[in-house]
């Protein structure tokens, strides 16, 4: 058993999928790409069997250099850079090594900044449906002992 939450194992995993960091450092479009994750709220529901099944919602987004491209092509450059995230997103399996039961994809974006700005951006989000053994959020194994991982 790891001695990170599901949830922390889920959102590390998306990390090494996409190359995102957590929070937004300060930046110049030098350093673009750059990938930002943020999990969001997360719903749930006891089932029959012990299990805590959750849901939760994790926004990816992207900021891109955009300079060199022409106007006309921002759009399409976008869309492309969007599809590409999704692919990144789901490539290895939406079970995401066995920590998931699923992920859904709910929704992408592209972000068209000025001419001037040079940057533009897309963002996915997806829920990811995971479970854990009701009370202890380290372990998906309902036969387990459960240990909080404290010291005495």
């Amino acid at each position: 058993m790891s001695n990170l939450p599901i949830r922390e194992q889920i959102i590390r995993a998306l990390i090494s999928r996409t190359g995102a960091v957590r929070q937004l450092p300060t930046y110049d479009h030098a350093d673009l790409p750059l990938t930002v994750i943020q999990a969001g709220e997360d719903s749930a529901a006891e089932d029959m069997y012990g299990m805590t099944n959750v849901t939760m919602q994790v926004g990816i987004a992207r900021a891109l250099n955009m300079s060199g491209v022409k106007g006309d092509d921002w759009d399409q450059t976008l869309n492309n850079e969007l599809a590409d995230l999704i692919v990144e997103v789901f490539t290895g399996g939406d079970d995401l090594g066995g920590l998931a039961k699923g992920m859904d994809y709910v929704s992408g974006t592209t972000d068209l900044l000025t001419e001037a700005a040079q940057g533009g951006g897309v963002a996915v989000t997806v829920n990811v449906r995971f479970a854990f053994v009701h009370g202890n959020p380290y372990s998906q194994d309902a036969d387990a002992d459960y240990s909080d991982l404290t010291e005495d």
